[in-house]
C-alpha cells in the first residue's frame, strides 16, 4: 500500500517508520491518493481482495483488540498486536466473527461480508477468506465440525494466539472426488474452542465464494437410516447425505 500526495505516488505522505508504517501524518483538509496493491496471477487476475481502514491514530492498540484495524499504525492489528496479546479478551473472544454459545447442534450461517486472513491455518494454501465462529461445550463428547457451502478448510484453535488443534482441507471443485472437510474431536464439557473456516477458489483461481455455514454436533459411527437427510456429516467421514455410501439413498458420483 502507499499514501501519496499525488496521483502516482511520487511523493509520499508523511509519517510511516519502520516501527509504525501505516501512520500517515495529514493536515485538515489535505487530499491523499491511496493506492493498493494484490498479487495479480494468472492470465493477470487479481487474486486479493482487501478491507482499507482510516482511523485517526490512537497511542495503542489496548482497548480496541477486536475492532479489525491497525489502531495504532504498527502493521499489526488486534490479537496479533503485542499490545493486545495477553489480554483476557484475546484469549478466545476478541477474534471470533460469530459466538455460538454453548449451543448443540449448531447451524450457523456465516456472515457475507469481506472477511481477513489472520489464522493462516498449517493445512493448504494460505491467503482465503476465512470465518471465525467461537463455540463451548455443553457437555464432554465427540462432535464433528465441518461447514457447507465453499468451505475449502477447516481448523480448530484453543485461542487467538494459540494453539492449532487440528486441520482439514476439501477439494477445491465438486465432483467424483468431492469431500467436505471435517473434523472429529473429543472436547470436554465448558471447552472454548475457535473454528476457523476458509473459502474455497475456482479452477481458474479466481474466489469463488466464502464459508457460508458452519455445522456442529454429536459425532455417530454410521451415518445410516434416519441421518441421510439432514445435510450433516454425523459420522465425519466427508461424506454428506446421499453422498454417504452408508446411506440407503445413496449416489454415486
Amino acid at each position: 500500500m502507499k499514501v501519496g500526495l499525488d496521483a502516482c505516488a511520487s511523493t509520499l505522505a508523511p509519517g510511516p517508520t519502520p516501527e509504525h508504517p501505516n501512520r500517515y501524518h495529514l493536515e485538515a483538509g489535505q487530499s491523499v491518493y491511496v493506492s493498493v496493491f494484490g498479487d495479480g496471477r494468472w492470465l493477470g487476475h487479481v487474486r486479493s481482495f482487501f478491507h482499507l481502514n482510516i482511523v485517526e491514530t490512537a497511542a495503542s492498540e489496548q482497548g480496541q483488540c477486536a475492532d479489525r484495524i491497525d489502531n495504532d499504525g504498527d502493521g499489526t492489528l488486534d490479537c496479533w498486536d503485542e499490545e493486545c496479546s495477553a489480554t483476557a479478551e484475546c484469549q478466545v473472544e476478541a477474534c471470533a466473527d460469530v459466538k455460538t454459545g454453548p449451543a448443540l447442534p449448531v447451524h450457523v450461517q456465516l456472515p457475507k461480508e469481506l472477511g481477513y486472513d489472520l489464522f493462516k491455518p498449517d493445512c493448504g494454501p494460505q491467503g482465503r477468506d476465512e470465518r471465525v465462529v467461537l463455540w463451548t461445550a455443553p457437555s464432554s463428547g465427540t462432535y464433528v465440525f465441518h461447514g457447507s457451502e465453499h468451505v475449502y478448510g477447516i481448523s480448530l484453535r484453543n485461542g487467538c494466539r494459540g494453539e492449532q488443534l487440528a486441520c482439514d482441507v476439501g477439494y477445491e471443485v465438486q465432483g467424483a472426488q468431492s469431500y467436505t472437510p471435517v473434523l472429529v474431536r473429543q472436547v470436554a464439557a465448558g471447552e472454548s474452542v475457535l473454528i476457523v473456516l476458509q473459502g474455497s477458489e475456482g479452477i481458474d483461481h479466481r474466489p469463488f465464494g466464502i464459508p457460508e455455514a458452519l455445522l456442529v454436533h454429536e459425532w455417530v459411527p454410521s451415518e445410516g437410516e434416519g441421518l441421510c437427510e439432514d445435510k450433516r456429516d454425523n459420522d465425519g467421514d466427508g461424506r454428506v447425505d446421499d453422498r454417504d455410501p452408508s446411506c440407503p439413498n445413496y449416489v454415486e458420483w
